[in-house]
């Protein structure tokens, strides 16, 4: 219900820099639905850094939660679509990325 795309970027972004790699955001957008420990992993191997991926994912996680979430905001068009639907009793569902606990 909200793109979270930007905010998403801005955080990679603080994680890669403390790592010494770098991600632009057209790269950013191809690898849309990449876990992103895999994503820190593949920047290292392409960039010839040890990455350490769990530092990474703090790091990422962190910054989300400095100023990431704050800067989220709703998609009215879609907020609109669903509250109609679920006016109508027509079943929805909601997909998100996430990280699994593996």
């Amino acid at each position: 219900l909200v793109d979270s795309m930007e905010s998403h970027y801005a955080a990679y972004l603080v994680a890669c820099a403390d790592q010494g790699l770098t991600f632009d955001k057209k790269r950013f957008y191809s690898l849309g639905g990449v876990p992103a420990s895999d994503i820190f992993a593949l920047l290292g191997r392409e960039q010839s850094i040890a990455v350490d991926v769990s530092r990474a994912m703090a790091a990422k996680a962190s910054a989300m939660q400095a100023d990431g979430y704050a800067q989220l905001h709703p998609i009215e068009c879609v907020l609109t679509l669903f509250r109609a639907a679920a006016s109508a009793s027509i079943p929805l569902a909601v997909a998100s990325g996430g990280e699994r606990a593996d």
